[in-house]
């Protein structure tokens, strides 16, 4: 996306895509006329049977994207694009949006390069050790827990409905409880 396409202004949408196809949907969708954003970052790995080190893209929020939702035209072509999944909605259906201040400071973060894979993981995290929660999907839908702790994406909750055993369940799958 060039900078001339970004309208603080306007309501983003993020969409949750297949892992690891950030940045070819986001391609995908502005060839459908959308106005997307996916950060990125460059991480350095060993591949191959020599061991080599290569520095690979990716998208810094793995399996998310922003759309701005105002260029979307026709959602049945988006809905079909190779890689997109949905739009993440709040509990109680409406879909979930970040306003422009919100890009801005995302955007701010990833200009002055501090966006590394490890502060992309820390970003995106919803919740933290205590917060309860509802289950909005899943066999699990409906029931209430409690959440002991969080890594790469997901969440383990314990008390309430769970009786004795906490069971691990993806963050996007769960919505914030009020007290």
């Amino acid at each position: 996306m060039t900078k001339r396409d970004y309208r603080p202004k306007r309501h983003w949408a993020v969409a949750n895509v297949f892992t690891g196809t950030e940045l070819a949907t986001a391609k995908r969708l502005e060839r459908l006329g959308c106005v997307t954003w996916c950060p990125i970052v460059v991480e350095r790995r060993r591949i191959g049977p020599r061991r080599r080190e290569e520095e690979i893209e990716r998208g810094a929020f793995e399996s998310y994207l922003f759309v701005d939702y105002e260029t979307v035209r026709d959602m049945e072509a988006v809905r079909f694009t190779e890689g997109f999944l949905y739009f993440l909605r709040t509990s109680d259906g409406r879909m979930s949006m970040l306003d422009g201040a919100e890009m801005d400071a995302l955007r701010d973060i990833e200009a002055r390069g501090l966006l590394t894979p490890k502060m992309a993981r820390m970003l995106a995290h919803h919740f933290a050790e205590g917060d309860r929660v509802r289950v909005d999907a899943s066999v699990f839908s409906g029931m209430h827990g409690i959440v002991e702790r969080v890594e790469k994406g997901r969440a383990r909750l314990v008390q309430r409905d769970f009786a004795e055993r906490p069971v691990w369940l993806p963050e996007d799958i769960l919505s914030a409880e009020e007290n």
